[in-house]
């Protein structure tokens, strides 16, 4: 039988990137994003996932989340791309997703995986808005907001049409009108807010700062309203 030739060979593995969904919650909120970074590229080397590493002296995982969380806050919907050397035979982003679920930390959750062609657009440039859901009621020691208060702040706010509130873009911070780039404002009971904010396009806005100054509500007291990011939409979902 004649040797067999070049094109029999199986052809290299093709780079290839799997899009995850998952969820950060409990203790793990107190992570920072480059400390979340870190411990999502450990739970991939556990998982055997054969990862691509960008180029140089200091070679790092090609890795791209969603727009960080502040610290503190939990969150039910981000993103992770990873670009993989190629998995084609190996594994199925499913069963990749299980691996990593068995190697992360208690507090990350892995929710869902596809694989996407390497070129697609990372999570956050196809952000299209973000839902939080605001807890008032015994989240703040000694502070008792009213149902009706809440309502009746909410009320004024669409009235006003305007919220002046802090925000960053880059480096700087800057009183900003925050107004079109709320989606929308719902009390659901119980002293239970859901705010959903638009693609950020640049501008970080945080949902404390937002309910804070609805409600009339000092700093310090803004600071210790309990907040979960409940939904990421992108353009394109899993």
């Amino acid at each position: 039988m004649p040797p067999a030739g070049p094109e029999a060979k199986e052809r290299p593995q093709e780079p290839c990137k799997v899009r995850f969904a998952f969820s950060k919650t409990g203790d793990i909120r107190f992570l920072s994003h480059l400390e979340l970074v870190n411990a999502v590229a450990r739970a991939l080397r556990r998982a055997g996932a054969p990862i691509r590493y960008s180029q140089g002296f200091h070679p790092l995982p090609k890795l791209s989340f969603s727009p960080p969380l502040p610290v503190g806050m939990e969150s039910l919907d981000e993103y992770l791309d990873v670009e993989l050397e190629g998995i084609r035979g190996m594994v199925s982003p499913d069963e990749l997703k299980e691996r990593l679920n068995s190697a992360s930390p208690v507090g990350i959750r892995f929710i869902g995986a596809r694989l996407l062609p390497l070129q697609s657009p990372s999570p956050s440039a196809i952000i299209d808005s973000c839902e939080y859901l605001i807890f008032l009621e015994n989240g703040l020691a000694g502070l008792k907001i009213e149902p009706e208060r809440i309502d009746g702040s909410l009320r004024d706010f669409y009235s006003k049409g305007v919220l002046s509130v802090s925000a960053k873009k880059g480096d700087m911070v800057k009183e900003v009108d925050v107004f079109p780039h709320i989606s929308g404002i719902t009390h659901l009971g119980n002293g239970t807010v859901r705010l959903t904010l638009k693609a950020p396009g640049g501008l970080s806005v945080r949902p404390r700062d937002v309910i804070a100054r609805i409600l009339g509500l000092p700093p310090t007291d803004a600071s210790l309203i309990p907040v979960i990011k409940s939904r990421t939409s992108l353009k394109v979902r899993l």
